[in-house]
């Protein structure tokens, strides 16, 4: 049986939103460092790369350990752009001489698909506005102060 509940969110988003769970975690792995784009990535994929990459990684979200995901993203949007290419040349339909129906290419179910799996990879490391914000750096809010267990329960009790 798999985890139940939520993922855990890292640390270092914790972090950037301001939270204090941010700085109690422990034990949570640090990969650091930038990560390495893989070889046999495409030549649009690796200049896709050399711009996306370094802003994550500046903003903390991107570590050595994200290569594979991070070149999965690089394809799938290279791949999409291909398709968008294919669509904005040929538009979205032609006509089957089989049966004289109009069909749909098979580049626009493709792209369809593709985006809905670059946006995940996008809302995962904070590339969409929503995603960042809740990635918000300094929330000007502070911990509540805990005052006893009945502070957890309800937060309006004070304990003596």
């Amino acid at each position: 049986m798999g985890k139940r509940g939520k993922p855990k969110t890292p640390t270092a988003i914790l972090k950037a939103r301001g939270s204090w769970r941010g700085e109690t975690r422990e034990g949570e792995p640090d990969p650091g460092g930038q990560p390495d784009p893989p070889a046999w990535l495409s030549d649009r994929a690796s200049a896709l790369w050399s711009e996306a990459v370094p802003k994550l990684t500046g903003i903390g979200v991107a570590t050595c350990v994200d290569s594979n995901a991070l070149a999965r993203y690089v394809t799938m949007l290279d791949q999409w752009m291909t398709c968008t290419e294919f669509i904005s040349d040929h538009g979205m339909t032609y006509e089957d001489p089989r049966d004289d129906t109009l069909k749909e290419y098979p580049h626009v179910s493709r792209a369809s698909r593709l985006s809905d799996q670059l946006l995940k990879i996008e809302q995962q490391y904070g590339m969409t506005a929503s995603a960042r914000a809740s990635l918000a750096t300094d929330t000007g809010r502070k911990p509540k102060e805990a005052n006893g267990i009945g502070s957890l329960i309800n937060p309006k009790l004070k304990l003596a």
